[in-house]
Protein backbone atom coordinates (compact mmCIF):
# COMPACT_ATOMS: atom_id res chain seq x y z
CA UNK A 1 0.00 0.00 0.00
CA UNK A 2 0.86 3.24 -0.81
CA UNK A 3 2.24 4.88 2.78
CA UNK A 4 0.47 8.80 1.55
CA UNK A 5 -2.64 6.62 1.75
CA UNK A 6 -4.28 5.68 4.59
CA UNK A 7 -6.67 2.53 5.14
CA UNK A 8 -9.61 4.72 5.63
CA UNK A 9 -9.15 6.48 1.82
CA UNK A 10 -9.42 2.87 0.37
CA UNK A 11 -12.78 2.58 2.27
CA UNK A 12 -14.13 6.18 1.19
CA UNK A 13 -13.00 4.70 -2.18
CA UNK A 14 -15.06 1.94 -2.42
CA UNK A 15 -18.01 4.06 -0.61
CA UNK A 16 -17.49 6.65 -3.42
CA UNK A 17 -18.07 3.42 -5.44
CA UNK A 18 -20.98 2.13 -4.32
CA UNK A 19 -22.42 5.15 -4.25
CA UNK A 20 -22.21 6.01 -7.81
CA UNK A 21 -23.01 2.34 -8.92
CA UNK A 22 -26.61 3.20 -6.75
CA UNK A 23 -27.09 6.58 -8.24
CA UNK A 24 -26.71 5.00 -11.47
CA UNK A 25 -29.02 2.05 -11.24
CA UNK A 26 -31.10 4.80 -9.66
CA UNK A 27 -31.00 6.88 -12.89
CA UNK A 28 -31.69 4.12 -14.61
CA UNK A 29 -34.79 3.37 -13.02
CA UNK A 30 -36.35 6.92 -13.17
CA UNK A 31 -35.65 6.72 -16.68
CA UNK A 32 -37.60 3.31 -17.22
CA UNK A 33 -41.27 4.14 -18.05
CA UNK A 34 -43.21 4.07 -15.15
CA UNK A 35 -46.53 1.69 -16.48
CA UNK A 36 -48.78 4.68 -14.73
CA UNK A 37 -47.04 6.89 -16.66
CA UNK A 38 -46.97 7.09 -20.28
CA UNK A 39 -44.10 10.03 -20.63
CA UNK A 40 -40.70 9.08 -19.73
CA UNK A 41 -38.75 10.46 -17.31
CA UNK A 42 -35.91 12.49 -19.19
CA UNK A 43 -39.17 14.13 -21.43
CA UNK A 44 -41.89 14.49 -18.21
CA UNK A 45 -38.89 16.36 -16.65
CA UNK A 46 -38.62 18.60 -19.50
CA UNK A 47 -42.34 19.05 -19.74
CA UNK A 48 -42.38 19.75 -16.08
CA UNK A 49 -39.84 22.96 -16.45
CA UNK A 50 -42.26 24.17 -19.24
CA UNK A 51 -45.33 23.79 -17.02
CA UNK A 52 -43.71 25.51 -13.89
CA UNK A 53 -42.03 28.39 -15.67
CA UNK A 54 -43.76 29.11 -19.00
CA UNK A 55 -42.21 28.98 -22.39
CA UNK A 56 -38.22 28.60 -22.33
CA UNK A 57 -35.29 28.22 -24.46
CA UNK A 58 -33.19 25.18 -24.84
CA UNK A 59 -30.47 27.06 -22.74
CA UNK A 60 -33.35 27.77 -19.98
CA UNK A 61 -34.22 24.13 -20.03
CA UNK A 62 -30.71 22.77 -19.89
CA UNK A 63 -29.59 24.72 -17.04
CA UNK A 64 -32.67 24.05 -14.75
CA UNK A 65 -31.72 20.37 -16.01
CA UNK A 66 -28.33 20.46 -15.19
CA UNK A 67 -27.62 19.41 -18.89
CA UNK A 68 -26.07 20.28 -22.14
CA UNK A 69 -27.84 21.84 -24.86
CA UNK A 70 -27.17 19.80 -26.84
CA UNK A 71 -29.00 16.57 -25.53
CA UNK A 72 -32.37 19.27 -24.12
CA UNK A 73 -32.17 19.84 -28.35
CA UNK A 74 -32.79 16.21 -28.99
CA UNK A 75 -35.18 15.87 -26.66
CA UNK A 76 -37.38 18.59 -27.41
CA UNK A 77 -37.16 18.02 -31.34
CA UNK A 78 -38.68 14.51 -30.27
CA UNK A 79 -41.15 16.13 -27.94
CA UNK A 80 -42.05 18.45 -31.04
CA UNK A 81 -42.78 15.39 -33.24
CA UNK A 82 -44.67 13.55 -30.63
CA UNK A 83 -47.06 17.52 -30.97
CA UNK A 84 -46.12 17.42 -27.08
CA UNK A 85 -44.67 21.03 -27.62
CA UNK A 86 -44.11 23.58 -30.08
CA UNK A 87 -41.71 26.40 -31.03
CA UNK A 88 -42.76 30.20 -30.55
CA UNK A 89 -41.33 33.45 -31.64
CA UNK A 90 -39.02 34.80 -28.89
CA UNK A 91 -40.17 38.49 -28.59
CA UNK A 92 -36.42 39.46 -26.47
CA UNK A 93 -34.48 37.22 -28.98
CA UNK A 94 -35.19 36.81 -32.63
CA UNK A 95 -32.30 33.93 -33.29
CA UNK A 96 -33.47 32.50 -30.21
CA UNK A 97 -36.92 30.91 -30.27
CA UNK A 98 -39.30 29.48 -27.18
CA UNK A 99 -40.45 26.45 -26.64
CA UNK A 100 -43.98 25.98 -25.10
CA UNK A 101 -46.37 23.26 -24.36
CA UNK A 102 -49.02 22.62 -26.28
CA UNK A 103 -52.58 21.56 -25.48
CA UNK A 104 -51.66 17.66 -25.89
CA UNK A 105 -48.64 18.58 -24.03
CA UNK A 106 -50.28 20.32 -20.97
CA UNK A 107 -53.10 17.44 -20.65
CA UNK A 108 -50.01 14.90 -20.85
CA UNK A 109 -48.06 16.40 -18.19
CA UNK A 110 -50.74 17.25 -15.88
CA UNK A 111 -51.41 13.32 -15.92
CA UNK A 112 -48.31 12.58 -15.32
CA UNK A 113 -48.00 15.44 -12.59
CA UNK A 114 -50.67 13.96 -10.74
CA UNK A 115 -49.49 9.84 -10.74
CA UNK A 116 -46.10 11.27 -9.85
CA UNK A 117 -48.08 12.84 -6.84
CA UNK A 118 -49.23 9.68 -5.84
CA UNK A 119 -46.26 8.14 -6.26
CA UNK A 120 -44.31 10.68 -3.93
CA UNK A 121 -47.73 9.74 -1.52
CA UNK A 122 -46.34 6.13 -1.80
CA UNK A 123 -42.86 6.57 -1.04
CA UNK A 124 -42.75 9.49 1.73
CA UNK A 125 -43.56 7.21 5.09
CA UNK A 126 -40.45 5.22 4.39
CA UNK A 127 -38.29 8.41 4.46
CA UNK A 128 -37.42 10.35 7.28
CA UNK A 129 -36.52 14.09 6.73
CA UNK A 130 -33.06 13.79 7.66
CA UNK A 131 -32.49 10.73 5.57
CA UNK A 132 -34.00 12.88 2.19
CA UNK A 133 -31.92 15.82 3.74
CA UNK A 134 -28.86 14.19 3.77
CA UNK A 135 -29.13 11.90 0.51
CA UNK A 136 -29.96 15.72 -1.36
CA UNK A 137 -27.08 17.34 0.22
CA UNK A 138 -24.66 14.47 -0.70
CA UNK A 139 -26.01 14.26 -3.82
CA UNK A 140 -26.04 17.79 -4.61
CA UNK A 141 -22.31 18.23 -3.18
CA UNK A 142 -20.93 15.49 -5.89
CA UNK A 143 -22.66 16.85 -8.75
CA UNK A 144 -20.88 20.61 -7.77
CA UNK A 145 -17.38 18.57 -6.85
CA UNK A 146 -18.22 17.04 -10.99
CA UNK A 147 -18.47 20.48 -11.81
CA UNK A 148 -15.63 22.09 -10.52
CA UNK A 149 -17.77 24.19 -8.63
CA UNK A 150 -16.40 22.79 -5.04
CA UNK A 151 -13.63 21.58 -3.44
CA UNK A 152 -12.95 18.46 -1.22
CA UNK A 153 -12.73 19.07 2.13
CA UNK A 154 -9.52 18.78 4.03
CA UNK A 155 -9.48 15.73 6.37
CA UNK A 156 -6.86 15.75 9.73
CA UNK A 157 -4.70 13.17 9.70
CA UNK A 158 -6.02 11.85 12.79
CA UNK A 159 -9.64 11.54 11.49
CA UNK A 160 -7.79 9.33 8.53
CA UNK A 161 -5.82 6.66 10.43
CA UNK A 162 -7.63 3.58 11.16
CA UNK A 163 -6.43 0.33 12.70
CA UNK A 164 -5.16 -2.43 9.72
CA UNK A 165 -7.81 -4.58 11.17
CA UNK A 166 -10.59 -2.08 10.52
CA UNK A 167 -9.74 -1.03 7.18
CA UNK A 168 -9.72 -5.39 6.29
CA UNK A 169 -13.14 -5.07 7.64
CA UNK A 170 -14.96 -2.17 6.39
CA UNK A 171 -13.12 -2.77 2.98
CA UNK A 172 -14.76 -6.03 2.84
CA UNK A 173 -18.14 -4.83 3.77
CA UNK A 174 -17.52 -1.58 1.31
CA UNK A 175 -16.89 -4.37 -1.44
CA UNK A 176 -20.06 -6.93 -0.72
CA UNK A 177 -21.99 -3.23 -0.75
CA UNK A 178 -20.71 -2.69 -3.99
CA UNK A 179 -21.07 -6.32 -5.12
CA UNK A 180 -25.05 -5.67 -4.18
CA UNK A 181 -25.96 -2.34 -5.69
CA UNK A 182 -24.04 -3.58 -9.07
CA UNK A 183 -26.60 -6.41 -9.07
CA UNK A 184 -29.26 -4.32 -8.31
CA UNK A 185 -28.27 -1.54 -11.01
CA UNK A 186 -27.66 -4.55 -13.89
CA UNK A 187 -31.45 -5.73 -13.64
CA UNK A 188 -32.16 -1.99 -14.87
CA UNK A 189 -29.13 -1.66 -17.18
CA UNK A 190 -31.97 -2.19 -20.29
CA UNK A 191 -32.78 1.44 -19.56
CA UNK A 192 -29.58 2.86 -21.00
CA UNK A 193 -30.02 6.82 -22.09
CA UNK A 194 -28.61 10.26 -21.11
CA UNK A 195 -27.22 10.47 -17.90
CA UNK A 196 -27.21 12.53 -15.02
CA UNK A 197 -30.50 11.89 -13.71
CA UNK A 198 -33.79 13.06 -14.00
CA UNK A 199 -34.62 14.02 -10.47
CA UNK A 200 -37.87 16.23 -9.48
Amino acid sequence: MDPAISPNTHVLQYRLEALLVEVNGLANRLKATDPRVAIPSASRAALQVLQRNGPQTVPQIARSRFSSRQNIQILINRLKEEGLVEFVTNPEHKRSVLVRLTNRGQTAIAQATDEEAKLSTELLPSFSQIELSSATEVLNKLRKLLDGKDKPESHSPHSQMVTATHHSNATSQASADIQSVSTSASADSSHEGEFPVSLL
